[in-house]
Formats: C-alpha cells, structure tokens, sequence
C-alpha cells in the first residue's frame, strides 16, 4: 500500500496607509490551501480478505482546494475625546473537494496489484464532489468618549451557497453600549 500527500499552505497580506488621508488603512489578506492525497491499497491472496475474493484492490484520489479573499478598510480619528474607528470588509471564500474512488477485486493474479483494477470481476467505481462559497460584506463603527463611553455598531451581510435556496443572503446587525 501507499499513502502519497501533498499540501501547499500561504497567508499573504499587505498593509497600505493611504498617505493624503490619515488614519485610512486599506489592509488585503489571502490564503490558499491545496491539498492532493493518493491513497492504493491491496490485499492479495496470502491475507484473510485477498484469498476469500481473490484479490481486494481500493484506489482513492482527493483533491481539497481552500481559498480566503479580504479586503478590509479602516479609518481612525482623534479630536479631543472623541475617538471613532471605523472597519469596513469585503471577502470571499471557497472551499471544495472533489474525491474519486475505485474498489476492485477477482483478479487473476497478485502482480500487478492495485494497477489490475479494470481487471477485477467486481469493479465499484465511486467519486464525489463538493464545493462552498461564502462572501461577506461587514461595516463597524467603535465610538468612545473619554475613554469611558464605548458605542459599536456592526452591519454583517453573508452570501452563503449553503444557505437555503430562497434565502442565500442573511443580514446580522448588531449593536453594543
């Protein structure tokens, strides 16, 4: 048998300070992780399984791909007593999947073992496929008054394709004192 696996994993991100504006920020963060797995197996005749069915050969290939988009604002400003940050995000996520499987067995022979499969008397192909996105839209205001008073106000709009056929976007507002 063998178990092969490669996964390749980044965060990337980037901070700009809008010069001309200050407080203003514009901040991208990404990440992508891909993930391919191969997976053989094969029981010959000389195990319990391989000699009942002559042979038992099961192949998978997975392939996860994961992918992370924001793009965040946010602008801080001072006078006096009054402090007010405000964040606004726009971001987009993807997460798949896509499997697909063999099973095999009633060889004629232990050489070629899981390479034989279009071989085998039963042959069980299967596979499978799976695939979400999500985008998000937030904006928060953070107010404080002397370091005492702290006032937040958050707008949160999700586009979920997990979300029911008629109802794909949801709205989460929220407030704090």
């Amino acid at each position: 048998s063998f178990d092969k696996r490669y996964k390749v994993f980044t965060n990337n991100y980037i901070a700009i300070d809008i010069p001309f504006i200050p407080g203003l920020q514009y901040k991208l963060n990404t990440g992508i992780e891909y993930d391919n797995r191969q997976r053989a197996e094969y029981y010959g005749r000389n195990t319990t399984n391989g000699f009942e069915s002559q042979g038992e050969s099961d192949t998978r290939n997975r392939v996860d791909n994961n992918m992370v988009v924001e793009n965040i604002v946010t602008y801080k400003k001072e006078i006096g007593k009054h402090n007010l940050f405000l964040t606004g995000l726009y971001s987009y996520q993807s997460d798949s999947y896509e499997e697909h499987r063999t099973e095999a067995s009633g060889f004629p022979n232990d050489v070629l073992t899981w390479y034989q499969a279009s071989t085998g008397n039963l042959i069980n192909p299967s596979s499978g496929y799976a695939n979400e996105d999500l985008v998000s839209q937030m904006v928060r205001m953070n107010y404080s008054f002397d370091s005492r008073y702290l006032l937040t106000v958050t707008g949160r709009r999700d586009g979920f394709s997990g979300f029911g056929s008629n109802t794909k976007w949801g709205l989460f507002p929220s407030v704090a004192v």
